[in-house]
């Protein structure tokens, strides 16, 4: 892998030191820089290749990308090659009753395990959680933890914005290999009723707020403002793709 390219598209410099602050900043950079998206699938109508090459040429080279599957497989291979102990999991997202359908990844560190997502179209943390049983962690003004649901599962919680507690992420930790989940990533992009078939989303985070497309609805939050409207044609949906997302089809 480029890894020199890859840094170069997060806009930060490779680490000297892989400690957590390393990682927080490379989750940080990453959720501001590659956007949560599901067009290949939905929207060109296209397979989605998860092998690392293909990966790296859509979200690297050519400046797409991805959802789950492609993101956080991409970024595992991304972290073992800057040299951090990481390992690939089974997911289930808890807002709606579906199977396992998502990638997250661990990294080990002295102290323990690390969960780190860059591949969530949902309320991801903005750096890496201590998989620790009822231990609430500050991540950047935001309140995640984890409680322990048996001897195999997990559950990643956060208090929302009305303060009140929600359940994100259901995982085990147990390492999986590439090819585990590539069943999942063809249901999920063939699946004529799939979420991601049907739905077009599109998010990306920023530092004081977020750009997100739902459908064809567009939504801007920057700081306090925030800014709402419908892409009705589809010169205007490419060309807001192409000025908040960096997504250039």
């Amino acid at each position: 892998m480029d890894l020199k390219a890859y840094y170069e598209r997060l806009g930060i410099e490779r680490p000297a030191v892989l400690d957590k602050a390393a990682l927080d900043k490379i989750i940080q950079a990453h959720q501001c820089s590659i956007p949560f998206e599901d067009l290949e699938c939905n929207y060109l109508k296209k397979k989605v290749l998860v092998d690392t090459d293909s990966l790296f040429n859509k979200i690297i080279t050519n400046k797409r990308g991805g959802y789950c599957f492609e993101l956080n497989g991409l970024f595992k291979h991304f972290l073992e090659e800057t040299g951090f102990d990481v390992f690939s999991v089974f997911c289930r997202v808890r807002s709606f009753d579906r199977p396992v359908m998502h990638r997250g990844n661990f990294i080990r560190f002295s102290d323990g395990l690390y969960f780190a997502d860059v591949g969530f179209g949902g309320p991801m943390p903005y750096g890496c959680v201590k998989l620790e049983d009822g231990l609430k962690q500050d991540i950047f003004g935001e309140t995640f933890w984890f409680e322990k649901a048996d001897d195999y599962w997990w559950n990643l919680k956060r208090l929302n914005e009305e303060g009140e507690t929600e359940s994100v992420l259901y995982m085990t930790t147990q390492p999986q290999p590439d090819i585990e989940f590539e069943a999942m990533n063809y249901f999920c992009c063939t699946n004529p009723e799939g979420r991601f078939v049907t739905l077009t989303l599109v998010n990306l985070r920023r530092p004081d707020g977020y750009y997100s497309i739902t459908d064809r609805e567009f939504k801007s939050k920057v700081g306090d403002r925030v800014e709402e409207r419908t892409l009705t044609t589809d010169e205007e949906f490419r060309e807001t793709l192409s000025k908040y997302f960096g997504i250039n089809l």
